[in-house]
């Protein structure tokens, strides 16, 4: 059965657990930031060789870096699965986000590496929304102002129709109360 290029690179994103179902992680603490996929495109396999490296060289310094083995059962895999599909990201990119946050800075002969580069594009990003945000807001709440003022200006410079006198028939009741009717009251 012959399959296209996509739907290998779906294959891929959605890659399979080990056959030891055991995986080594970092504990990840709370509020990770989630990056866009092309953000994290940048993590080529230079980047990824340096992470298994620093982690190999902490690993046997024991600078306090925990790591703690991890029964991955077909369950667990598969709520890892629905996280990464809810947030709309594919595993390797929620891997590679994982990895960006955990180690944070890598030292490439003193310059931070390109993964430091998209945590501060992310951050930029996310003040300059802020800001959007909040100038957004404004320019609502002056065009709302803006609108109710105009009503009101066109509903006080409409033009006033005259009014219409309510023609009371001779037999009508006279509008004035008395209960005679109009010819006998003031219709003389």
């Amino acid at each position: 059965m012959a399959h296209s290029h996509r739907d290998h690179s779906r294959d891929r994103d959605r890659a399979q657990p080990p056959p030891n179902h055991t995986r080594m992680c970092n504990t990840v603490a709370a509020g990770i930031p989630v990056y866009r996929e092309s953000d994290l495109m940048t993590l080529d396999r230079g980047i990824l060789a340096r992470i298994d490296s620093k982690i190999i060289t902490e690993l046997d310094h024991g600078d306090g870096v925990r790591l703690v083995k991890v029964p991955l059962s077909r369950a667990v895999w598969a709520t890892w699965r629905r996280y990464c599909d809810t947030l709309g990201l594919t595993m390797g990119a929620a891997i590679a986000g994982l990895v960006v946050h955990e180690l944070g800075v890598l030292v490439d002969g003193g310059e931070p590496s390109e993964a430091v580069h998209v945590v501060r594009y992310h951050e930029r990003l996310l003040a300059e929304s802020e800001a959007l945000d909040v100038r957004e807001r404004h320019l609502e709440e002056r065009e709302r102002s803006l609108t109710t003022a105009q009503h009101l200006l066109s509903a006080r410079t409409r033009p006033l129709k005259p009014a219409q006198r309510l023609k009371v028939g001779r037999n009508d009741p006279c509008p004035c109360g008395s209960g005679y009717k109009y010819k006998r009251c003031h219709g003389t």
